[in-house]
């Protein structure tokens, strides 16, 4: 929300992003749906145009994907000086 209120890009949630997608083979992106005419919620957009909101996906693909994208985060926190790549270069969580 902050970054689409400022206009601007942050790492955190590039990293946050770059995580996902290797955790979850089909996911390209992930986005909070602001739109007022639609469900406003936290989206998955899967390869081939599909996307589904998060409140679809099992449990335990919610809690993965909520797990995954906290220890992103908090390795960009920890370690800002490697900015986009915080996730694959802490520890080899992601590798």
């Amino acid at each position: 929300m902050a970054a689409i209120q400022h206009g601007e890009n942050y790492v955190a949630l590039k990293v946050v992003r770059k995580a996902v997608s290797c955790c979850v083979a089909d996911c390209i992106n992930i986005y909070y749906e602001l739109n007022p005419d639609k469900e406003q919620t936290l989206m998955m957009e899967l390869q081939g145009g599909k996307i589904l909101p998060f409140r679809l996906l099992s449990d335990g693909a919610r809690n993965m994907l909520a797990m995954v994208a906290d220890i992103a985060f908090r390795c960009t926190l920890l370690n800002p000086k490697l900015g986009e790549d915080a996730s694959l270069l802490t520890g080899s969580l992601f590798t």
